[in-house]
């Protein structure tokens, strides 16, 4: 990638694919949280067949943020 030619050329360029969040195409709330859980389920699911603790970290670091979604949606 080349540098910008002037200040804030960055921020018109296009964004990589690779680099838009993973959920950004759920627009209702509840299809988000739905796609959440699906890959809350997938961490768990490849903890218990591999024992590697990285996926239980994962699956308990997006079950937490669920938790703090729901909170901060329920205010």
């Amino acid at each position: 990638m080349e540098p910008p030619n002037e200040k804030g050329a960055l921020l018109h360029a296009p964004i990589p694919k690779s680099a838009t969040p993973r959920y950004q195409h759920c627009k209702p709330a509840q299809a988000c949280f739905l796609s959440w859980q699906r890959e809350a389920a997938r961490l768990f699911n490849e903890y218990w067949r591999t024992g590697d603790k990285r996926h239980l970290a994962a699956f308990v670091r997006g079950v937490v943020a669920m938790g703090a979604h729901q909170a901060r949606a329920a205010q």
